[in-house]
Order: C-alpha cells, then sequence, then structure tokens
C-alpha cells in the first residue's frame, strides 16, 4: 500500500473488542506482551520505504501494551539500520480504578478494562516530530481525526472540521468493501492478493475525497445488502477551507 500510491499518512485500526481480550489473556502470560505483534512484521516490511516516503504511521497495535510496543519498533529499526522517532499513547487502562468509576461487577473479575481515548495525544505525537504513533484503545474516529488535526493545525473547538474527519473515517471503516472489493461480480482484472484499499484525500474543510489506490480498480457505493453502484470516485463535502494542501491518508483497517 505505501508503494501503490502517493500517501502522506497509513494508518492502522486493530483493535476489535474480542482483539482486547486476546491481548490480555497472551499479556497474563507475558507481561511484556498484550500488542498486536503482527505489526512489528508489517513494519519490518514497510519501515525503510515510509521513512524514505516521510509517510507517517499511525496505528492502534499497542493494545494493552503501547509502551512496551514503541520500545519493540525502536529496537526493530535499530536493526534495520533506520532512524526513526516513534512515540506511544497510553491512559486508557482503567484496571487501578474500577471501584470508584462502576457499579459493582459482581464475582466476575474483568479480563480488561479500558476507556476510548480521543484523538489529541495522536495529533500532539505528530506535532512533536514522530514518524510512527503507537496507541492503546482509541474511539474509531481518532486515528484519522489525530492525523487530520495535526495536518491542517486545526484547534479543539474547529468542530466543523474535526466533524468531517469522523465522517472520513465511517466511510473507510470496512477497508476493501469502499472501493469495491467485497464486489461478487466477476472481473478480468480481479486480483485477490491486491485488495485495493481506499485513500482518502482530505483538505482542510471543504471536501474529503474517497480515492482508490493508484493500479487497483472499483468503488463501492453502498454496504452489504443494498445495490452496489460502481464509482470512479467519491466525496463529502464540508464546508469551504483555508488554503492548504490535502491530506492523502490510507487506512488500514484489520478489525473486519
Amino acid at each position: 500500500m505505501v508503494e501503490g500510491g502517493p500517501i502522506d499518512v497509513l494508518c492502522g485500526d486493530y483493535l476489535a473488542e474480542l482483539t482486547m481480550l486476546i491481548l490480555a489473556k497472551a499479556q497474563a502470560k507475558d507481561p511484556s506482551g498484550g500488542y498486536a505483534r503482527t505489526f512489528l512484521t508489517q513494519m519490518e516490511q514497510v519501515l525503510g520505504t515510509c521513512l524514505d516516503r516521510r509517510i507517517k504511521v499511525v496505528a492502534n497495535a499497542g493494545g494493552l501494551n503501547p509502551a512496551d510496543l514503541a520500545t519493540a519498533l525502536r529496537e526493530l529499526a535499530g536493526r534495520l539500520g533506520l532512524t526513526a522517532r516513534v512515540a506511544h499513547v497510553e491512559g486508557d487502562d482503567l484496571h487501578g480504578c474500577l471501584a470508584a468509576i462502576t457499579p459493582p461487577v459482581g464475582s466476575t473479575k474483568p479480563v480488561s478494562a479500558n476507556a476510548d481515548l480521543g484523538a489529541w495525544g495522536i495529533t500532539e505525537a505528530l506535532r512533536s516530530g514522530a514518524d510512527v504513533v503507537v496507541t492503546g484503545r482509541v474511539t474509531d474516529a481518532s486515528l484519522v481525526v489525530g492525523t487530520a488535526a495535526w495536518w491542517h493545525a486545526w484547534a479543539a473547538a474547529d468542530w466543523d472540521c474535526l466533524a468531517g474527519a469522523v465522517v472520513a473515517r465511517a466511510r473507510h471503516r470496512v477497508r476493501p468493501s469502499g472501493d469495491g472489493r467485497q464486489l461478487r461480480v466477476p472481473r478480468r482484472d480481479h486480483r485477490p492478493a491486491l485488495p485495493g484499499f481506499p485513500d482518502r484525500r482530505g483538505r482542510r474543510r471543504r471536501l474529503f475525497g474517497h480515492h482508490e489506490t493508484s493500479g487497483h480498480r472499483g468503488a463501492r457505493l453502498c454496504w452489504n445488502g443494498h445495490r452496489p453502484a460502481a464509482l470512479r470516485d467519491r466525496r463529502t463535502r464540508l464546508p469551504r477551507p483555508r488554503r492548504r494542501d490535502p491530506l492523502r491518508h490510507h487506512p488500514t483497517d484489520t478489525t473486519g
């Protein structure tokens, strides 16, 4: 994907509710675990290219242990002979204060307890110069809102702008289905190994464009259960922006 078109941010969503349970069980066996180890494998494959092309990487792959994932990423960069600034966002773990914030949960002990953090930790990490930002549990929209707020220098009160980024995230929540790769219509050029992840281009206020990755085909207008319509590109119109180049954002949603 990092070679499939001009992008500025590669964003990964790893944390479904079931994933949190799996990570909690892994961390119970190994306290240094609790994060998505597949993310390290993926970064080993693309970190050098991302740094060369100045593509930022933002992912919630930190799971229950973003600090140790950040450490592992720094060690990986060192082994690869790369210099990467890695930041992590934490604060979502509520295990230590459950009694103060929840009604009694009975005799069942919670396996994990995490709040969904917002976008501003991601924004501040990028503003500080991070090349890679890993988080624990954050809201679905935070990965996009945080990167867009950094790129466009949005403030916390820029509600229309922030709302546009939330909408952009919603349009990409289900990975290749956003550009047609779940359509069951035979195509001559169908390549299952290249699913055609969409990319989105966000101007400051007026427009988030929904585009297919270069070299791939297909776009999908509706979700499952609706009649699909193929389009070259889709746009969600928002209030008019002040002038700045659009943010080209590439999602990798691994939660299904």
